[in-house]
């Protein structure tokens, strides 16, 4: 067992190097603490099974790999990553894509039906799928933080349409924000505790 900690050690650190993460970066992409990843590193424990296969997948290799020994191989060299400025360019020419889509609705829409009041609730309804765009893109690569305000965001967005939509003449329609609003600050607090090992 001693053996296949070394290995683990040796490759656990290799790929971090590699991309060129801390060990406090790392811990925070798994969602443990960089003690956990020091105590990796230095063979003192193993991660989980299912902490190695986020890992490999972390950095784009094989749950095999983590485990073989690889002395006499090249080193490892990473995969760049998109770049932040990359990422930002594909999420808003999503978003972009989203409201050329509305106004293509709302053009012909126009053109069939005449005198059309709901345009708003077109371009509501891009505001909203505008988030739900940018809340995948942030799931892929954002940050945590933001995720929850997204979800906020989309949530009041959803309850402000429905209310002017289909319950005008009742406010009291927005109370409904109040526990989903709870319920999105308990998940938040619940996923921010950091794990120990």
């Amino acid at each position: 067992m001693g053996d296949l900690k070394t290995v683990i050690a040796s490759n656990i650190q290799s790929l971090r190097k590699a991309y060129p993460l801390t060990q406090a970066e790392l811990a925070e992409k798994l969602n443990y603490s960089d003690k956990a990843v020091s105590k990796w590193e230095r063979g003192e424990s193993i991660p989980d099974v299912s902490v190695l296969c986020d890992i490999a997948a972390l950095f784009g290799v094989t749950l095999d790999y983590l485990v073989s020994d690889h002395k006499g191989e090249p080193e490892v060299k990473a995969v760049k990553p998109i770049n932040a400025r990359n990422r930002l360019i594909i999420t808003l020419l999503s978003i972009a894509l989203v409201w050329l889509l509305a106004t293509v609705g709302i053009i012909c829409v126009s053109l069939c039906v005449d005198n059309f009041r709901y345009t708003w609730v077109i371009l509501a309804g891009a505001a909203i799928l505008s988030l739900i765009v940018g809340l995948v893109f942030n799931s892929i690569w954002g940050i945590k933080v933001l995720t929850y305000i997204i979800i906020t965001m989309i949530m009041w967005g959803i309850i402000t349409v429905l209310y002017f939509v289909l319950f005008p003449d009742f406010p009291l329609f927005f109370v409904i924000g109040a526990p989903g609003q709870a319920i999105i600050i308990l998940w938040a607090l619940l996923n921010f505790k950091k794990k120990k090992k």
